[in-house]
């Protein structure tokens, strides 16, 4: 973010924003977005290093390269869709708040956060994972019976590939 806002591509891409639309909330959404594709550039050797060599130093990840690759363009496109919406609404909240913004701030992280958790098991992970229903047998057996003794409904029962 020091590169970003240090260097004065932040206040570029506000320009390019600016230039692209005089409509404040669309100018918002397009900076927001091209900040995050900007920080996910910026950001990626240190990722890579992180999340896909580190791993598989440790037996953490059995994905290639592109599969791991494809994974996070999926968490990228993700995050500019659902950041450059939430922050377009937090920035309309906080201009209108005044000088309690963090209030207005917190709560909306937070209601932000709970619609993400709402929708992450029905329209986020399928994504990531190809889920499959549990073949028949004694793992199936077992949760079904958790699930009738703890009286959850259940149509059927799926899981992530191995």
């Amino acid at each position: 973010m020091a590169i970003l806002l240090g260097s004065g591509v932040g206040r570029r891409l506000r320009d390019l924003a600016e230039h692209v639309s005089r409509n404040p909330w669309f100018c918002v959404a397009l900076y927001a977005a091209a900040f995050l594709v900007a920080n996910f550039v910026l950001g990626l050797p240190l990722l890579i290093y992180q999340d896909f060599l580190r791993e598989h130093q440790y037996g953490l990840s059995n994905l290639s390269f592109p599969c791991w690759l494809r994974e996070q363009l999926i968490g990228l496109a993700l995050a500019v869709v659902l950041g450059a919406v939430a922050i377009t609404i937090g920035y309309a909240f906080l201009r209108r708040a005044g000088h309690r913004w963090w209030v207005w701030a917190t709560g909306l992280a937070f209601v932000f956060t709970l619609l993400l958790e709402l929708i992450k098991q029905v329209l986020i992970a399928p994504l990531y994972n190809d889920y499959k229903p549990l073949p028949q047998g004694p793992v199936r057996d077992a949760v079904l019976s958790l699930a009738r003794a703890n009286e959850i409904p259940t149509a059927h029962v799926e899981q992530a590939p191995q």
